[in-house]
């Protein structure tokens, strides 16, 4: 992960061999961006701590406690006036359920898990 400053043309950016963008989302440093993975927890990071554009950025398991196996699902910005809005959380399976984005809002690097653990 790592954030790039200013208007950027998507073919410009750089990555290690191997490497591809998986998600490319406009955000300011005040956002907070909420990780969801396939094991259905949420983990939390400010944007303006992620690691800038200029290196190839930093595997999000230096940031965050993910338990082996996890893949990112999607990466949702967050900032304290969205708390109300909700959230749609569902498992291949079609279980599923209605959060608000202030309930998965985690503080620490174990993140918060939601009551449905997701079926990769």
């Amino acid at each position: 992960i790592r954030i790039v400053k200013g208007h950027i043309n998507e073919g410009d950016i750089k990555y290690k061999d191997g490497d591809a963008p998986l998600i490319l989302k406009p955000c300011y440093t005040t956002d907070y961006a909420l990780i969801f993975t396939s094991t259905g927890r949420f983990y939390t990071l400010l944007v303006n701590d992620l690691p800038k554009g200029r290196g190839f950025g930093e595997p999000l398991s230096v940031m965050l406690d993910l338990e082996p196996g996890t893949t990112v699902l999607d990466i949702i910005l967050y900032e304290s006036s969205q708390g109300e809005e909700k959230l749609l959380v569902a498992a291949k399976d079609g279980r599923g359920f209605i959060v608000q984005k202030k309930d998965v809002y985690a503080q620490t690097k174990n993140g918060k898990q939601t009551p449905l653990k997701l079926i990769t």
